[in-house]
């Protein structure tokens, strides 16, 4: 529990860091140093936080019908944590929804032979029914792919608010992705 929690602060935290980041425009120079790195650590924790929730239902020796629940709730909680950072703000952030594409490919990679969620050695084990595995893979490739497209989304917004922006010497942040 002490590490969920501690997980949901370091998210708090960063999204907290990513707003304030916001708050002014900056060079590009700067947002590579400054602000894409908190972006990027915040898509990690966010699929990180996903991981560890499961990982304690599973250590709570939850009924398989509850983890299918949380790792139902966790893939929902992902792509809308993506979708919102690339389409809600005035300064979309694609990071997020990289990291999330990729990580969401990685379960489905993972899922293609289940050796380890299978495993019947493992702490709190279930045999899953080969139609939930592959069910739940073909979701985290759609997941995967929206992810991926509101991401591309993003980018589009910031390239399109930087075109649109008064004519400026210095290049700002909103230039970039």
């Amino acid at each position: 529990l002490l590490s969920e929690v501690l997980m949901l602060g370091i998210l708090v935290g960063l999204a907290g860091a990513a707003f304030a980041a916001d708050l002014k425009d900056i060079s590009v120079r700067d947002f590579w140093m400054l602000r894409a790195p908190i972006s990027l650590h915040l898509g990690w924790i966010i699929c990180a936080s996903a991981v560890n929730t499961n990982v304690l239902a599973i250590f709570y020796l939850a009924t398989p019908g509850t983890m299918l629940s949380v790792a139902i709730a966790s893939l929902a909680a992902v792509a809308s944590l993506a979708s919102v950072y690339a389409l809600a703000p005035k300064k979309a952030d694609c990071f997020p929804g990289f990291v999330a594409a990729w990580a969401l490919l990685a379960v489905y990679s993972e899922l293609q032979s289940a050796t380890n969620l299978l495993d019947p050695s493992k702490f709190n084990p279930y045999s899953w029914d080969p139609v939930v595995i592959q069910g739940f893979g073909s979701a985290t490739v759609a997941l995967s792919t929206a992810c991926l497209a509101v991401a591309v989304v993003a980018v589009v917004r910031r390239l399109v608010s930087a075109c649109r922006s008064p004519g400026s010497a210095e290049v700002k942040e909103s230039s970039v992705p």
